[in-house]
């Protein structure tokens, strides 16, 4: 009797560590649906409509494609700017008011008339130690600014809590405006007037 106790005992104690663990477990999930108020956004026929200096004012680009290494650097940065460098890379430069900058490069797919660009992030520190993967879908909205899609499935444990997030936002840029000036023709003499001598001038014969 004392024995099938003990294993009564030892059987509700597991039990007891596997509820506890279940319930301390963390799992979030973000389902965001596009804002119906945004302009309609264009399906992308080639990579390189997607080109062009972007605000990114909440930081949200910054945070997604640097993550692991925010700096106080990262967080002065003030505009993205994105390059098709080759037919699969798309370099993010993100651009300070001092004119510092970082960059980063994602490997891309254009599908379904979306630029998709996919990345494995890792992160360890603090107690926590987990694995991501990010994905950014990226179109031009009519008013010319980027809209962006970010999927985000990662897995990780904090101590020995183990945590999983499943997010689904969207975000939006506005298209930096072009400050350069516009070029200024330079001053060109009429050719009639050239021709004129000077006053008092005297030809000699």
């Amino acid at each position: 009797m004392a024995h099938l106790e003990r294993w009564a005992n030892d059987k509700m104690k597991a039990a007891f560590v596997l509820l506890a663990v279940c319930l301390c477990s963390g799992c979030y999930t973000t389902n965001q649906q596009r804002p119906s108020a945004w302009p309609p956004n264009r399906a992308l026929v080639k990579a390189t409509e997607i080109q062009g200096t972007f605000r990114d004012s909440d930081m949200r680009m910054r945070t997604t494609v640097c993550s692991g290494e925010i700096t106080d650097k990262i967080v002065a940065m003030v505009d993205c700017t994105l390059t098709i460098r080759s037919s699969d890379e798309i370099e993010f430069c993100f651009t300070g008011p001092n004119g510092e900058s970082v960059r980063s490069e994602w490997p891309y797919v254009v599908k379904d008339g979306w630029l998709i660009t996919t990345k494995i992030q890792g992160s360890l520190g603090n107690g926590m130690a987990g694995v991501g993967h990010v994905s950014l879908a990226m179109r031009i909205a009519d008013d010319g600014s980027l809209v962006v899609r970010k999927r985000e499935r990662a897995v990780g444990v904090w101590v020995v809590i183990p945590l999983g997030t499943q997010n689904d936002i969207w975000f939006r840029l506005q298209r930096v405006p072009n400050q350069a000036p516009e070029p200024t023709a330079p001053s060109v003499t009429p050719r009639a007037a050239a021709r004129v001598a000077p006053a008092g001038a005297v030809a000699h014969l």
